[in-house]
């Protein structure tokens, strides 16, 4: 099934499957929206499904969840991102909130024009497993990503970032999901390389 249009060459990802996790960044950010702009974006996105990023009709919709729900998913597990490389760190889940562990993860950054129903990758790298300790088999997966320009589905930012993440699925097939991330301007915390407060 083909159905992640998010890439420069239609056939890179020939054959992956899309799902989206939780999209608790976007909730967040829909709450601050105006009505405006909320209504002028869900009518930008019905064609295609929710942050669905295909131009094209699918023979079937991958944001139409299966029962029980995707079979992984990406927790971003920190918020404060902004404009400039971030070190971001995320977690995968299957159905029974288990975490996975698949060797290798690529991530690409998309970025959405406001009113756009298609995305464009501007980023691409690959996430690093951190284990929590040097025995252990759980840890987080650690991905340096840089966005060039803030989006987080405001007045003031209306643009919407999506992360992706490519990986092997424990039942063998190529998976792809997805999560929607709030990217501002600067970060609210000291960065690196800032001065102290």
């Amino acid at each position: 099934m083909i159905i992640d249009h998010c890439h420069e060459n239609p056939r890179d990802l020939t054959g992956n499957a899309l799902m989206f996790g939780p999209c608790s960044a976007l909730a967040s950010a829909a709450g601050r929206a105006p009505a405006w702009m909320l209504a002028a974006l869900f009518a930008a996105l019905s064609g295609v499904g929710a942050l669905a990023c295909g131009a094209e009709p699918q023979p079937s919709d991958p944001l139409a969840q299966p029962a029980g729900g995707p079979p992984v998913s990406l927790v971003i597990a920190n918020s404060d991102l902004a404009v400039g490389e971030n070190r971001v760190s995320f977690g995968l889940v299957d159905r029974d909130y288990m975490p996975i562990r698949p060797a290798n993860v690529d991530v690409r950054a998309v970025y959405y024009e406001p009113g756009a129903s298609e995305g464009r990758i501007r980023h691409r790298t690959t996430a690093e497993f951190i284990p929590w300790s040097p025995e252990a088999r759980r840890g987080t997966y650690v991905a340096h990503v840089a966005f060039d320009r803030a989006g987080a589905a405001t007045a003031d930012t209306p643009g919407i970032w999506e992360l992706h993440a490519t990986f092997e699925h424990p039942e063998g097939e190529s998976l792809t999901i997805g999560a929607v991330v709030s990217i501002a301007a600067d970060h609210k915390a000291p960065f690196v390389g800032d001065p102290a407060p």
